[in-house]
């Protein structure tokens, strides 16, 4: 999180939500922890992969403009 954001990586941007799983063949449950979060409050945001930009059950967020270019 920031005013302007710019991720690159050359592999592979993963953001998700943390999850855990418990159970047995009757019962399972899962808890999830806090939300993946990639914002931009003020400005713009620019994610750029190498691979593959991978987005699981979190947010992404710009307050202007956005991109994310995954080659």
């Amino acid at each position: 999180t920031g005013a302007n954001v710019s991720l690159t990586a050359q592999g592979n941007i993963v953001n998700q939500t943390a999850t855990q799983g418990a159970g047995n063949t009757r019962t399972f449950k899962t808890t999830l922890g806090k939300a993946g979060q990639i914002e931009a409050t003020s400005g713009d945001l620019s994610i750029n992969a190498g691979q593959q930009i991978v987005v699981r059950g979190a947010e992404v967020k710009a307050a202007k403009d956005g991109s994310m270019t995954a080659l």
